[in-house]
């Protein structure tokens, strides 16, 4: 996705020039191909990255002197995605099933079991901690 971060520089005389920071390092937007100036100060990221993710200021500076903005957080999440995704099981009667189930993402997803036709089977159907579905 693309990140904005907003900035207004002060005016000053000469015009003061921008520089972004994130967790106090200049960023180097010149050398960057995901970063990019906007609207006098404004800063883009694109293709956002879990590296992204701090806190990022906006520093005005000329001859005269600097200010810099408060910090702001930028948090970076991920879509959920099945790491191990279920399969399908055969059992014989009276034997218990497990339906294995990975996922990945931040924050880390929830996961639900649903049964297409019907409710999953009372008293017999537990979900383990590692998201399995056991049906005994």
């Amino acid at each position: 996705e693309v990140a904005l971060l907003e900035c207004g520089p002060p005016r000053g005389h000469p015009e003061p020039l921008v520089r972004w920071r994130l967790n106090g390092q200049v960023i180097n937007i010149q050398l960057s191909h995901r970063h990019e100036l906007v609207d006098e100060g404004s800063v883009v990221v694109r293709d956002v990255q879990q590296s992204d993710a701090g806190q990022y200021t906006c520093e005005a500076w000329n001859l005269a002197g600097s200010k810099t903005t408060p910090p702001v957080n930028l948090s970076v999440h991920i879509r959920p995605s099945f790491v191990r995704a279920p399969r399908n099981a055969v059992s014989l009667i009276e034997r218990k099933v497990e339906f294995e189930c990975a996922v990945d993402g931040d924050p880390p997803p929830k996961v639900t079991w649903r049964r297409l036709r019907g409710a999953l089977p009372q008293h017999r159907a537990t979900i383990l901690e590692d998201h399995t579905l056991r049906i005994s």
